[in-house]
Parts: structure tokens; sequence; C-alpha cells
């Protein structure tokens, strides 16, 4: 990996995972349309009490109008009076009351919107393969919730030698800029705050970074999270068999690459710049490329390269391109399919900088390694070490905020 370890983590965060179409639309995604009537038929809930079965449950929300002759001998004088005195009605019993399982699709979704433990979503769901196809949807939705979170936000790569009132351009507007403290406590301890180890330091870029004023970011993979949730589920009937629950196996269990398609071309936009950078331009090897995530160098690499930001140069590299000001430092990205940005925007409004950060990063690359650093990178990957280590100042920090 290039420019240490964060380079991949980079990637994930803020690599923008698809949405899946084989799923129904959630009502506010969309309006209530044919399929979702179908797809009600198609997953006919099954009730539990008594003679609830299919048909019957279909007769008792669709019943067949009798003939006018059989209307008028069947009925009794209530059923009559009914008929003439709308305001006896609610003194007659009610023959079709509302059921769960006849609700229409949009009251079930919303029902589903206000669980707020996924594995209760998810045993809800096991009643039935209508709203397992409901739970499936709000399942995924919430593994999607745990990509890209970093998408769309400005970060920065910072040093800890930053010095007061060094800011890369537009991280700050004017008026944030005079409301930002002009010194901070240093606490000597982190959980206790209100103990001081050094007081009035000069604020700094870099305390954006710490503890007191930031929150680490955890890394989640979805095959942990969705064992955990898989085994939640299991053993809230540990003792017993269920085929329902077996059956979704493969739907609860879930892989990133479920969400990254690897068979078509994935770009980094830069969203501050309006500039865009394709896979198979910086990827060291075609093979390399497995959708957003490129082996070796990748995406995340080359954010890391152009976002650092610090007072002082790198001592770890001579290198004639400034990498301490990184021109993209304090932008925001996302990666996404270029089929997504080519339906989202027009060519026009882009600028393709893919060749010029290849040619970059190759500088930058030589300066360390040689004419021969394509060959190092591409060993030390596959020896399973760090290519490039110290090629970054390894004091720097990453800092992020929204748009």
């Amino acid at each position: 990996m290039l420019f240490n370890w964060m380079g991949s983590e980079i990637e994930r965060l803020v690599a923008v995972p698809i949405q899946l179409q084989d799923v129904p639309p959630r009502p506010d995604m969309a309006t209530s349309t044919g399929s979702e009537s179908q797809l009600q038929n198609k997953y006919q809930i099954v009730e539990a009490a008594a003679g609830g079965s299919p048909q019957e449950m279909q007769e008792r929300k669709h019943p067949k109008r009798k003939a006018n002759s059989e209307e008028h001998t069947d009925s009794s004088p209530h059923q009559q009076r009914a008929k003439t005195k709308p305001s006896d009605a609610k003194d007659g019993v009610n023959t079709n009351p509302a059921t769960f399982s006849n609700l229409p699709l949009e009251l079930h979704r919303l029902i589903f919107d206000q669980i707020n433990f996924i594995e209760d979503l998810v045993c809800l769901g096991l009643a039935s393969k209508y709203l397992w196809a409901i739970a499936r949807d709000h399942l995924r939705t919430h593994y999607a919730s745990f990509l890209g979170r970093w998408a769309a936000l400005r970060i920065v790569f910072v040093g800890d030698d930053v010095e007061t009132g060094d800011y890369p351009p537009g991280l700050f507007s004017a008026e944030e800029l005079d409301q930002l403290p002009t010194t901070i406590d240093i606490p000597y301890n982190y959980d206790v705050p209100d103990v001081t180890w050094t007081s009035d330091v000069p604020m700094t870029l870099y305390h954006f970074t710490l503890p007191l004023l930031a929150r680490k970011e955890r890394f989640h993979t979805l095959s942990e999270l969705s064992i955990d949730i898989y085994a939640a589920c299991r053993d809230r009937n540990k003792f017993r068999y269920d085929p329902a629950f077996k059956s979704t196996y493969r739907d609860i269990i879930a892989e990133e690459a479920t969400y990254f398609p690897q068979d078509q071309p994935w770009i980094l936009r830069n969203l501050t710049a309006r500039e865009f950078v394709r896979s198979e331009a910086i990827a060291l090897k075609p093979e390399f490329i497995h959708g957003p995530f490129i082996d070796g160098f990748g995406f995340g690499q080359v954010i890391i390269s152009r976002i650092c930001w610090s007072t002082d140069p790198c001592d770890s590299i001579d290198c004639p391109i400034p990498i301490h000001r990184g021109v993209w430092a304090g932008h925001a990205f996302e990666i996404i399919t270029l089929a997504q940005h080519r339906a989202e925007t027009t060519e026009i409004e882009w600028r393709d900088v893919s060749e010029e950060v290849a040619n970059e990063i190759a500088i930058i690359c030589e300066s360390k390694y040689g004419p021969n650093w394509h060959e190092v990178i591409c060993e030390r990957f596959f020896d399973g070490g760090d290519a490039s280590r110290n090629i970054v100042d390894p004091h720097l920090t990453l800092f992020k905020r929204p748009i």
C-alpha cells in the first residue's frame, strides 16, 4: 500500500455503495405502483388464526357479490335497515375487520421503519415470504449505511507541526475562521478533560484531530456485522430448528462485493474541484482492479497524496512536488461507477485528471524508490509489506468535516 495503511481504509470510507434494484421500492422513494400489489399477492401472508388459509383470506378480503335475488331473499331485516339507515351501521357487526396481514404495503413498510433493533426487524420478516421481502430491503439499507461514511465530506491529512492560522483554502469560511478559538487547553487524560496538562496552547488545524474535538472512526466489515446479526437472531430460538430462518442465510450474511460490483468501471470524483480519476489510469496492473478497490496502489493512495497539509515539508523524501501542501486538501470525494457519474452529470462539467495524477504519482514514487518503483511496489505488495510507509510524514492525521 502507498502512503501508509490508511489508503485502503479511505477507499472504503468514500466509496458509495450501489442501490440494489431487486427489492421493492420504499414508500419514501417511490409511490405505490402495480408492482407493489403484485408483490403482496405473490407473498400472501398466512394468518395464525384458525381458518386463516390464503384462499380464505382472499375471500374475506374480497367477498363474492350475491345476485340480486339471493340478496333479497337472504338479507335479514337488520341488514336491510343497515342499507337504508347508514347511521345505524355502527350497531352492526364488522364482518371484515382489518388485520395486520391485509394492511397496504405502504403501512407494512412504515411499521418496519419504526423498528429500532435490526434483530427485531429480521425476526418479524421471518413470518412470511412477503414480509421477508420488506425486511430484506431494510436489512440491505442497514448494511449500506456502514459504507461510504466519508463520501462528500471534506477531508485533510494534517501534520502535527502545522502553524496557527495555516488552513487549506476553502476549508473554513471567513465567518467560521472568525469564530475559531485562538487557544486550547490540552487535558492530561482525554477521558478526564477537566484535568489540564497544558493551558492556552495556540489553536492549529492539528488540534481538530485530537479526541477533545474529534471522534475515532470505527471500521466495520459487513461480514462481521452480518454474522453478529445472524447469531443474535439464531440465539433467540436456539432450541428449535427454524427452516424459514435457515433459508434467509444468504440474505443476512453480507459481503462488500454485493454493493461494489466489479463488472463495471469506477472513478474517483473530487466534488469540490469537479475533477475525476479513472481506475485503469492509476492501477499498476489491470488485474489489480476490483471495482472501486485497487491492489497495491488505488484511489485511497491518490487521495492521500493530494490532501496532506503541513507547514513544513516532508523530510522522509526528497521530492520536487510539495506533498505537504496538497492541492486537494480540504476537498470532498466520492468513488462511484462511471455509469452513475455519466447519468448524473455532463462530461463538460468535469475534468479528467487521470493522466495528471498518474504522472504526479510516478514522480513521487521515483523520488523514493528510483526508476524501478513500479516493480518495487508490486513486489512489496505481494510480499504483504508496505511499499512506501515512509513516503509521507508519519505524524499526519486525518481530519474531516461536512461540506
